[in-house]
């Protein structure tokens, strides 16, 4: 994939982002040294991750990566780093994350050497190839909308989209945190033919992260009127794209740790099909909403394409994990769970006449907070509530 964007991304690049184009002209030969660093990474984290220690690998990505991307933002913002600068910066940071997760893995047993176990390979080979292609599909999808906005729009749009698409992805946090400890957990239990295991991972997962997720939904979505009066010109017409991006998100949650269920088992083919035809499908709705040929939505069309492709992607590996494993974590727990959600959201359309300084805080503290209260009184999740009386208990 990467090479085939080295040999014709400037045209592909040219087609979509127009005259941008000439800001990365000359320079995807970059984009093959990030794939080479960022496919290393992903074998190293799955190693951590098999060895339960995914809190590292966490750090790198959510901690140490994110504050580094944004002190060399910083540094091109004041016109200390030239544009050329920004992008060697830019991979350069995944390369020293890459060499840092590296040096761990090493100091914890990983060697490169192949072992004396006269391993399947071909069957390692199958399903390596399937990972691949399975994790370049789901990129795809990740930033396909955003391609869609600069194809069928001015690339203009796609700056609006991004930053209030961003402010949607928020509702994600926890779920990097929950799946990389879910994720090897549903692995063992597949292994060991452990359906109990498999199905209190699965219905934990699932539950926990609609659980967490909606609370920090809840929080943007109450007082993203008043957020919005704050952003600069345009970009202060990205509500919609919010709602339908946190929702879109807030699905991917719900359906818990299905992925991991899908790719561990012998199954992992089905995971690639799905992502295949989400793409054509992603395709297919941003087309219909955001052409003007047909409904001519504009960026809010392709947040609710992407709300849409998304629940049945997610819905569609739920029914599939139901007919194989006899596994159904949508019961009566999970839909209170989603009513309490959308009844906290309604706050929403309360308005109140006051700084947005002080709203916001207001709106969104008491909204999620009370969303939490309700979930714990109720017991709707075991875990939640076993944290939560022991942080009462130290303070």
């Amino acid at each position: 994939m990467s090479a085939s964007l080295i040999i014709g991304g400037e045209a592909m690049c040219k087609l979509i982002f127009k005259e941008e184009a000439g800001l990365i002209e000359g320079k995807l030969h970059l984009i093959g040294i990030l794939a080479g660093s960022y496919i290393l990474f992903l074998m190293l984290q799955g190693y951590v991750n098999a060895i339960l220690k995914s809190s590292f690998h966490q750090f790198l990505n959510e901690t140490f990566l994110k504050g580094y991307y944004l002190g060399i933002a910083t540094l091109f913002l004041i016109d200390i780093l030239s544009f050329d600068q920004l992008l060697i910066g830019f991979v350069g940071g995944y390369i020293l994350a890459t060499l840092i997760l590296t040096i761990y893995s090493v100091a914890h047993g990983y060697t490169f050497r192949g072992g004396d176990e006269k391993l399947p390979k071909r069957e390692m080979m199958v399903y390596g190839a399937y990972s691949v292609l399975d994790k370049g599909a789901t990129t795809i999808v990740n930033q396909l909308d955003v391609l869609m906005v600069g194809l069928l729009m001015t690339v203009s749009n796609v700056g609006f989209y991004a930053f209030a698409a961003y402010i949607g992805t928020l509702v994600q946090m926890p779920q990097r945190a929950i799946l990389a400890v879910a994720n090897p957990v549903a692995s063992k239990a597949l292994s060991e033919n452990d359906h109990q295991t498999l199905a209190d991972v699965y219905n934990k997962s699932c539950r926990d992260q609609l659980i967490l997720g909606g609370i920090i939904f809840v929080a943007v979505w109450v007082s993203i009127d008043e957020l919005m009066s704050l952003m600069p010109g345009e970009f202060g017409n990205g509500k919609w794209v919010v709602l339908f991006i946190g929702l879109s998100k807030l699905t991917y949650m719900a359906s818990g740790v299905s992925g991991g269920i899908l790719v561990y088992s012998r199954y992992f083919r089905t995971n690639l099909w799905l992502n295949l035809s989400l793409i054509g499908l992603t395709i297919g709705t941003n087309y219909l909403f955001i052409s003007p040929q047909f409904l001519g939505m504009g960026i809010e069309g392709a947040a609710i394409a992407t709300a849409l492709t998304f629940f049945v992607y997610n819905a569609l590996k739920m029914i599939f994990i139901n007919e194989k494993f006899g596994i159904n974590p949508a019961n009566g727990k999970f839909w209170l769970i989603a009513l309490l959600i959308a009844a906290a959201a309604l706050i929403h359309m309360i308005k109140i006449e006051a700084s947005p300084y002080l709203i916001i805080p207001l709106k969104s503290g008491v909204s999620a907070g009370a969303l939490g209260v309700f979930i714990y009184l109720m017991k709707l999740s075991p875990d939640i509530n076993t944290q939560v009386n022991k942080f009462l208990r130290k303070g």
